[in-house]
């Protein structure tokens, strides 16, 4: 499991943790439980459950923005890292070349889908928030990503193990 977070942490300055690797975050959810690590980067809906439970606190979210379904929480930018902004984001592809009419059914019904208040409810009791864009905008914004974190990597200097 590649950490991105951590990488970006050195490169501010500003905070220094050290950085420990995990298979997954299920391993890395027991360490933080057992009290083996002191905080963790997680994804919401990683998170949600143990919060839920008792077992985690929130200290901050690493979006530019506080989120919705935790508006009391503050953004890691707020907390003392100005311009901390990592998104753990899920979409759908399909494989290049798929036929456009497919694409465009695809795109209309999962927009559909996304617009249902049940969904939205749902994604937001698991800490996500639904977007629902074009397949055009999310290939764009897919592209930015791969700058952003390709910038991070060459200057993080890291590989693959």
């Amino acid at each position: 499991m590649v950490n991105f977070e951590s990488a970006l942490r050195p490169l501010d300055g500003q905070i220094s943790l050290g950085v420990n690797t995990y298979k997954g975050t299920s391993p890395a959810d027991t360490d933080l439980i057992g009290g083996q690590i002191d905080v963790l980067f997680d994804s919401a809906p990683g998170v949600v459950p143990f919060l839920q439970g008792g077992k985690v606190r929130v200290l901050a979210v690493s979006t530019a923005q506080r989120m919705p379904s935790w508006p009391s929480v503050p953004t890691v930018g707020e907390s003392g890292v100005p311009g901390f902004d990592v998104l753990g984001w899920l979409g759908i592809v399909a494989p290049k070349g798929l036929d456009p009419a497919i694409q465009k059914k695809l795109s209309t019904d999962l927009k559909a889908a996304l617009a249902l208040d049940s969904t939205k409810a749902s994604l937001s009791r698991l800490g996500m928030i639904p977007v629902g864009s074009s397949p055009e905008e999310f290939g764009k914004y897919i592209g930015s990503e791969i700058v952003k974190f390709g910038d991070v990597i060459k200057k993080g200097g890291i590989t693959v193990d």
